[in-house]
């Protein structure tokens, strides 16, 4: 019997922290499983993708619940079920909870098991809005997401927590800073204290601009604060430019926009800081950083970022509060260090992409009945 085919969906377009993964994991399957791509748009993700020997077409899909897409979606929801009939898959995985409706569509019409990955902030709202109940089997890679999943009565075994990982041979100390993120020659001591993420709301780039302010009271012309990520809402992009120029920072302040070289990038970083969580966390450890993750996730629940040992972890983003946490980091740069190389160390025992490759293949194997005499064959 051949390798089993598998059909992902995902949105496309450039690569962030969520691409980064199906990277990971695509690259990683075993000979068992056979990849095959539907992307929403073009971009740096179909390109990987098709360099890496994975086939992959793109489709233009309407969003599902938008009034003015009624009918359309539907043309869009039979055009994906020709191509899916075409690869013939044994399994649909949307990498991207949003694509739930789609996945939902291909379910019924092909009568093949499905998977959806749930990545970001859910509800029981958001369950019934993307159809997240009707599929065979959930990843989420939190346990406050599990939780969610688990309250609103989806049984315990169609779900598999799988946590993002991280390449730890890709994202690793260098000891270099890149000349453009390093400022002036009179600031080469500054310490650099950035937050990575798409410019939206979500993200809470305001929060973190306000944190600065907070920081530069106290710690005038010693940090420099980096910004990193593409604007994807305008509207608050133009409320971060605002802010972000509203004097008291005396250009310590650096926009950098979206980068293609995040390893080089957090390699520049002294700490990062996460007000909104995500896989960036993990790549920053990798590195061995400083990370600060404020007011997105309670210490005790945090799995790899550990509260005083692999990373500083706070339940509260206010801006007052987490300067204080900088203030300490900063004035103690053998604290930066202690958890910086306990991050590293975490991240290659831990976190590594092998660990997502083989939960997710064992997850596939259980929802389509595959019995192995022996581990995974990677490829």
């Amino acid at each position: 019997m051949g390798p089993r085919r598998i059909l992902y969906l995902s949105k496309g377009g450039n690569i962030g922290g969520s691409h980064r993964q199906l990277l990971l994991l695509l690259k990683g399957l075993d000979a068992s499983y056979e990849p095959s791509v539907v992307c929403m748009t073009e971009g740096e993700i179909v390109d990987q993708l098709r360099s890496a020997g994975i086939r992959t077409e793109v489709m233009s899909l309407r969003p599902w619940r938008k009034p003015r897409h009624t009918v359309h979606r539907y043309l869009d929801a039979e055009r994906l079920v020709a191509v899916a009939r075409s690869i013939e898959p044994a399994c649909i995985h949307a990498s991207d909870m949003w694509l739930g409706n789609y996945l939902n569509w291909l379910r019924r019409r092909l009568q093949v098991p499905t998977v959806v990955h749930v990545r970001g902030p859910v509800t029981w709202r958001g369950i019934w809005k993307h159809r997240l109940y009707a599929a065979t089997g959930l990843i989420s890679i939190s346990p406050r997401i599990t939780r969610v999943l688990r309250s609103a009565r989806l049984h315990s075994d169609r779900i598999a927590q799988i946590e993002d990982a991280v390449d730890v041979d890709l994202f690793k100390p260098s000891g270099t800073r890149l000349a453009d993120l390093s400022g002036p020659p009179e600031s080469e001591r500054a310490l650099n204290v950035g937050l990575v993420g798409r410019i939206e709301p979500a993200k809470r780039q305001l929060e973190f601009i306000r944190t600065a302010f907070e920081v530069n009271r106290r710690f005038a012309g010693q940090v420099r604060f980096v910004l990193v990520g593409e604007v994807r809402n305008h509207d608050y992009g133009v409320r971060v430019s605002r802010l972000a120029q509203a004097g008291g920072l005396n250009g310590q302040l650096l926009l950098a926009g979206r980068r293609d070289d995040m390893p080089d990038v957090l390699n520049s970083l002294d700490v990062l800081v996460s007000l909104s969580g995500g896989s960036v966390m993990y790549e920053a450890m990798s590195c061995g950083l400083c990370v600060v993750s404020a007011g997105f996730t309670k210490p005790g629940e945090s799995i790899h970022l550990r509260n005083g040992e692999t990373g500083i972890v706070t339940p509260t983003a206010d801006p007052v509060a987490l300067a204080e946490i900088l203030g300490n980091l900063i004035e103690h740069p053998d604290m930066r260090h202690r958890l910086g190389t306990a991050a590293r160390a975490w991240a290659q025992q831990r976190l590594s992409h092998t660990a997502i490759v083989s939960r997710t293949v064992a997850f596939y194997d259980r929802l389509l009945g595959v019995r192995r005499q022996q581990g995974p064959v990677l490829r």
